[in-house]
């Protein structure tokens, strides 16, 4: 009897576990994260670089935008903020990363992007910021969502060329879109420490985390995920989605990255069958190539954006 109840005990607590961990990576927080909390997280995690992030911060701030809204094939409101380039070359649609917002992945970038005479889409994906949504899926409906932003910014403005660029699950959401049917306007994209899918992303972080083994805490979280999200981590991946991709790529990755895998990237550029480019940036953990290699990162963008909008 009392070995039952020991078991009893601890399955229990393995099930508060899982349960937790769903709510902790797939739905969204009631509070959405503002601009001003973002910056104070990024002066706490980054303090070597908070002078830049404070920079960019007020760079946006300081910019004229006007929201867009579309509305999600399954009916969500989703938004995004666009900034016009008076002399419009190209536009630039930016896709922030798990629990982001566009300024928290793209503020130090977006001047420079800006001074090149591209305008800019911040997008708020589904389940953040200013988006409608209760659960993150890592890219499986986020990606229908990218193609959709796409259509709209084709809709407004006919003809302009325009770059996906995407950071951590933002990556994975546009190469996700890579694989889809997208307009002609899209000519390229910019593949920033993205994860090759749900599935790997979520055995990865739990190992990580909560040191679970994959059997059989994985699929009791899938299982979750179908019973109250309604998607499996098995949906998609980025790598699957490459060999349907038609559009260059800029793939980049930190070599210290030790949240999502390099090799991750590694093997989304293996399976490209596009034009393609691999940059990886030595001592950048995730998610901050730019910051470590600036220069470097602003002439291999630059090189790539040009040489495909023209």
């Amino acid at each position: 009897m009392t070995a039952l109840i020991i078991i009893l005990i601890i399955l229990a607590a393995l099930c508060a576990i899982l349960v937790y961990f769903f709510r902790l990576t797939c739905v969204a927080k009631k509070h959405r994260t503002t601009n001003d909390e973002m910056l104070a997280s990024r002066r706490k995690h980054l303090p070597t670089y908070a002078a830049d992030f404070e920079k960019g911060f007020a760079w946006a701030a300081a910019q004229e935008s006007e929201e867009w809204e579309i509305t999600s094939y399954d009916g969500l409101k989703l938004r995004a903020d666009y900034i016009d380039h008076p002399e419009r070359r190209a536009v630039i649609a930016m896709f922030h990363g798990y629990r982001s917002i566009p300024l928290g992945d793209f503020s130090v970038v977006m001047d420079y992007y800006y001074s090149l005479g591209y305008s800019l889409l911040l997008v708020h994906q589904r389940a953040h910021g200013k988006s409608e949504g209760k659960y993150i899926t890592y890219g499986v409906r986020e990606r229908f969502d990218c193609r959709d932003w796409c259509k709209k910014i084709d809709e407004m403005l006919p003809g302009v060329p325009v770059i996906m660029d995407g950071v951590s699950m933002g990556c994975s959401t546009v190469l996700g879109a890579a694989g889809l049917e997208l307009p002609d306007n899209v000519r390229g994209i910019i593949a920033d420490c993205g994860f090759t899918s749900p599935g790997e992303i979520i055995a990865h972080v739990m190992k990580l985390w909560f040191k679970l083994p994959k059997f059989p805490f994985y699929y009791i979280m899938n299982g979750l995920c179908r019973l109250f999200a309604g998607f499996s981590f098995n949906e998609f991946s980025t790598v699957e989605a490459m060999k349907n991709n038609r559009l260059p790529i800029d793939f980049i990755h930190g070599k210290d990255d030790d949240f999502v895998p390099p090799e991750m990237t590694v093997r989304a550029y293996e399976a490209c069958t596009a034009s393609k480019r691999l940059t990886i940036v030595e001592k950048a953990g995730h998610g901050e190539s730019y910051l470590v290699d600036r220069e470097n990162c602003k002439k291999s963008l630059v090189e790539f954006i040009e040489s495909n909008i023209k």
